[in-house]
């Protein structure tokens, strides 16, 4: 019992320092870094969407507004339950710059993960979430925390496959740097497959 004991208290030691080192690394990495973090953790959490054959689980669409002029994303389904949905998505947007003198304005790109819920029944699904979006403008980088509140119509099932669509409210929550930029309204098209 006391080997045991001594070999517990060492472990949770060591996993304790080796979680506070990961920590401290993670502050000190670089933007593209913590997008490949989150790409590989979008990976790892598709598994489960998978388990169901009989529905769609991927959406791709594009769209105009989001805190943007355009965009385009890619969604996946992670949970099915019989009256909610919980999704994730990667979307990229901006808006065109200006390089005519004397605007001289920067392209302002913005990539931005999702992880929603649709809650609803059969095509028509209010969809709540939240978006972290990193912002890329000129040579500043900046992030957004923004919500999601909308409406879509979506069919998952493989004989009704195809036509999405979305509008919804996407109002900043908390931002790093005062844009002039807000277009908190959006709509999206796309195709489910």
């Amino acid at each position: 019992i006391i080997f045991y004991s001594i070999y517990f208290y060492i472990s949770v030691k060591n996993n304790a320092a080796v979680m506070l080192n990961v920590i401290s690394h993670f502050k000190k990495t670089t933007v593209q870094f913590k997008l490949l973090l989150i790409l590989e953790l979008l990976n790892v959490t598709l598994t489960y969407g998978q388990a169901r054959t009989d529905i769609t689980h991927n959406v791709i669409y594009i769209g105009g507004g989001r805190q943007g002029l355009t965009y385009i994303k890619y969604e996946r389904l992670v949970m099915y339950k019989n009256w909610t949905q919980t999704i994730i998505n990667l979307g990229y947007g901006g808006i065109p710059g200006d390089h005519e003198p004397p605007n001289n304005t920067p392209r302002h790109n913005i990539i931005a993960p999702e992880l929603g819920q649709l809650i609803g029944k059969n095509v028509i699904f209010i969809e709540i979430g939240i978006e972290p979006a990193i912002n890329f403008f000129g040579s500043t980088t900046y992030t957004d925390l923004n919500a999601i509140l909308g409406l879509r119509y979506q069919s998952r099932t493989r004989q009704f496959g195809g036509l999405f669509f979305q509008v919804g409210y996407n109002p900043r929550l908390y931002c790093t740097y005062k844009s002039d930029i807000d277009a908190p309204y959006y709509f999206g098209l796309g195709l489910n497959f």
